[in-house]
């Protein structure tokens, strides 16, 4: 009887970066080590991360800020680096998060790093080292955290470039099928293409190894190994957009410099002055600043080229008005919370006609940091109110519903939609029972 096994590999071929958060370092108190060193020991294994997970191979790492900005209301860094690694990944939208832990064994301290995979809270990689004092501790984190971070590079989990060419014909074959999520692509089986430009290809390989390549217009080439049978059903592979460096300045209308935000296809990469690895099929790049019209950069640069850009920037008048709603001058954090917003309303506009993780995530994030401007600026929380009810019409089963619903339930009854708040808590209530919010709402729904 033949044995038919479908492998489904789902690459994702468009250019959207997986972003990786690093927590804060945790310490039991008993280990003796300072504050500035547990940051200190954060912003090393951040270093490692950008090292290892570079913007031109597809990913971004999350500064300190931006996860800050990403936190539910009132909340810090130091309050959540309790909770649950994967939890708070989640929360930061972000695809891998990692983080150290110091103790102590004995007379010497013990150090320990994670990373996990936030979608699946999969164990990725990590290590274990005992150390003789802070510096040990720094130079652990050096040595050992490339290999960690390396771990998430490429996604086909049997790279072998060496598989046998020469399987056995005579043995029971194996249906292999390989689907594409953006278009269509050129796929090679043991040298011979199998498949030319289709989205999804399946071809019977005898058990063995076996080579398989993935081509497109425009994204680098990618090669891996597969062993038939597999013990695994479902394996992701993405592909990395060819690239070139970009370097962008801007200017206002007088030619005094500007500090803006660099957005590639939705992704914040960094601010002017600013040079890059650019992927050549980048859809959109615009140079954003606070109080200035947003400029659309046109040229791309070629594969391995460079190319260099000064952007004139023009004045928008309105800017305070929108802004703080009052026209009055909007203060630093503000204007940082502003910045960080643009980011998610462009990956929520790209969402239109879709329903993932991903962009619920952006929609919720949207939501808190959009009520964190209206608190800065001491504007009507309408506009956040508005992101929340959306939340909980298209994504009725999120995990992070609970805490949608309790927001904004806090918004309507701050304007006295008393019932309508309640009608909130009360779904908070009989969905989700046993939410950590959920006594502390029975309680105030009793008073």
């Amino acid at each position: 009887m033949r044995l038919f096994v479908l492998l489904l590999f789902l690459v994702d071929l468009s250019y959207s970066a997986q972003f990786v958060a690093v927590l804060e370092t945790l310490t039991d108190g008993e280990a003796g080590v300072s504050s500035s060193a547990l940051r200190y020991l954060t912003d090393e294994l951040r270093k490692q991360a950008l090292n290892a997970l570079p913007t031109s191979a597809g990913f971004s790492v999350m500064t300190r800020e931006n996860i800050q900005a990403m936190l539910p209301p009132g909340k810090t860094l130091e309050e959540c680096a309790g909770e649950c690694m994967v939890e708070t990944g989640r929360n930061l939208n972000a695809d891998f998060v990692a983080q150290a832990r110091v103790g102590k064994v004995g007379s010497r301290l013990a150090l320990t790093v994670e990373l996990y995979e936030t979608r699946s809270a999969k164990l990725v990689a990590s290590f274990t080292e005992r150390c003789a004092g802070i510096d040990d501790l720094i130079d652990k984190v050096s040595q050992q955290s490339p290999v960690l971070f390396g771990t998430v590079r490429g996604g086909a989990p049997n790279s072998n470039p060496n598989p046998n060419p020469n399987p056995n014909p005579d043995q029971v074959g194996t249906n292999v099928t390989v689907e594409f999520s953006d278009g269509p692509a050129v796929v090679l089986f043991d040298g011979g293409v199998a498949c030319s430009n289709k989205e999804r290809c399946t071809k019977e390989l005898s058990p063995g190894q076996h080579a398989v390549a993935v081509s497109r217009d425009s994204y680098r080439d990618s090669s891996f190994a597969i062993t038939v049978p597999m013990g695994s059903n479902r394996y992701r592979l993405a592909l990395v957009s060819k690239a070139g460096v970009l370097t962008l300045r801007a200017n206002d209308s007088e030619g005094s410099a500007v500090t803006g935000q660099v957005i590639v296809d939705g992704r914040n990469l960094g601010n002017t002055p600013w040079s890059g690895a650019v992927p050549v099929t980048a859809s959109k790049i615009v140079v954003r600043a606070d109080g200035y019209v947003d400029a659309e950069v046109s040229d791309r640069p070629d594969e391995g080229k460079k190319i260099a850009i000064t952007i004139i920037l023009k004045n928008r008048p309105d800017y305070r008005q929108k802004l703080t709603g009052n026209g009055a001058s909007p203060g630093p954090e503000a204007v940082q919370i502003s910045g960080d917003l643009a980011q998610w309303e462009d990956l929520v506009d790209r969402c239109k006609g879709r329903q993932d993780e991903r962009c619920a995530g952006a929609l919720r994030s949207l939501g808190f940091l959009q009520y964190q401007l209206e608190e800065k600026t001491n504007s009507s929380h309408q506009k956040s109110l508005d992101y929340f009810l959306k939340f909980i019409k298209v994504y009725p089963r999120n995990p992070n519903m609970p805490k949608v619903l309790n927001q904004a339930a806090d918004i309507l009854a701050s304007v006295g939609e008393s019932e309508k708040a309640n009608r909130l808590r009360l779904k908070l209530i009989e969905d989700w029972p046993n939410d950590v919010l959920v006594p502390k709402i029975k309680q105030d729904l009793g008073k």
